[in-house]
């Protein structure tokens, strides 16, 4: 990214995954310089998993820990 990015962290909740476990749901605003003029700007959720036997949050990339039903519920809302 170029250094007038600006990522900014719009939410961060606790939630439970399916299998009753906690994880972070955190939403993020990109907005970069656009080719076009102006500035871009998309939001996006990621969800975070504690490794406990590293003490770390890991990335869930295929955001498998929530179900199916909870995304279509916020893109309606």
């Amino acid at each position: 990214y170029p250094a007038s990015a600006v990522i900014k962290n719009l939410q961060s909740k606790i939630v439970k995954d399916k299998r009753d476990e906690k994880i972070v749901q955190v939403t993020l605003e990109y907005s970069v310089p656009s080719d076009f003029g102006g500035t871009y700007t998309a939001k996006s959720s990621v969800n975070l998993i504690l490794d406990n036997k590293s003490n770390s949050w890991k990335i869930d990339f295929t955001a498998e820990t929530l179900p199916e039903e909870t995304y279509k519920k916020e893109s309606e809302g």
